[in-house]
């Protein structure tokens, strides 16, 4: 018996493609829509995974904040900027597969590496789409806050005006958005110890504004780097079926953000 031979001249190829097309557009529009969706989530489902797979932990923030709280400015600056710097390398590293022993690791971020200075992984991170410009602009402007306080620590303060004039992009919209991540609290009698931003001081201000940042910026070095390599919008992933992950990074970011706006015993 002859093996079947597939065809090769471009007349069968036409009449193939003739009857794919016919009966793919014979198909009901609803059958489409529900493939189409189908494969949205499929895709959605592997980020989700994807993220989850990771072993990234965020349940040391609540704590250090509240540690934070009682200490100065310089402390709270440097001590931060460490955490979110050695986080970031951490998600970026997750996101380089070629990069597989110390030596690589040293060679990349350590010494005249590409990725030796903040300001150049913060740039690597926006530029693929792993930061929202929002965010970067915010990284930034603490970067600034982090370098005055880094080479003049204990002698400069959120007063100087080197310094507070990186505070508006940290300040901007940082009411409302607390707001929505806190829809109830403010109406809520279990909650009564808590303030608005208004009501802190400058350096309580700051820190809020840091949790904030902090907790945005993981959250977005988490999916986004995933979502964008599977071509899946970043929303198809959040909501009520968020991986833990990501769950657990706007979690403690509340409790964070708790520990700042509660109201000091007295």
């Amino acid at each position: 018996m002859s093996k079947s031979v597939p065809p090769t001249d471009d007349d069968t190829y036409g009449k193939y493609y003739d009857f794919i097309s016919e009966e793919f557009v014979t198909l009901r529009k609803d059958r489409v829509a529900y493939y189409s969706d189908a494969v949205k989530r499929g895709f959605a489902k592997m980020v989700s995974d994807r993220i989850d797979f990771a072993e990234f932990n965020t349940d040391d923030l609540p704590g250090l904040f509240r540690k934070l709280k009682s200490e100065g400015e310089t402390a709270q600056v440097l001590v931060l900027s460490s955490l979110l710097e050695d986080k970031l390398s951490d998600l970026i590293q997750r996101q380089l597969p070629n990069l597989q022993t110390k030596s690589d690791r040293e060679e990349v971020f350590s010494g005249t590496g590409p990725l030796s200075t903040f300001s150049n992984r913060l740039k690597m991170c926006y530029f693929l789409g792993w930061l929202s410009q929002p965010t970067y602009s915010r990284l930034n402007s603490f970067r600034r806050i982090r370098n005055a306080f880094a080479h003049g620590a204990y002698r400069v303060s959120f007063e100087d005006a080197e310094v507070s004039k990186h505070f508006p992009p940290l300040f901007d919209g940082l009411q409302p958005y607390v707001d929505r991540l806190l829809p109830m609290v403010w109406e809520d009698p279990n909650y009564a110890n808590l303030r608005h931003i208004a009501d802190l001081t400058l350096q309580e201000r700051v820190l809020c504004a840091l949790a904030v940042l902090v907790g945005t910026a993981l959250q977005e070095m988490l999916l986004l780097p995933v979502a964008r390599h599977y071509g899946v919008n970043p929303k198809d992933v959040q909501g009520d079926k968020s991986p833990k992950n990501l769950y657990d990074a706007l979690g403690n970011m509340l409790s964070a953000l708790y520990t700042v706006l509660e109201r000091e015993e007295a």
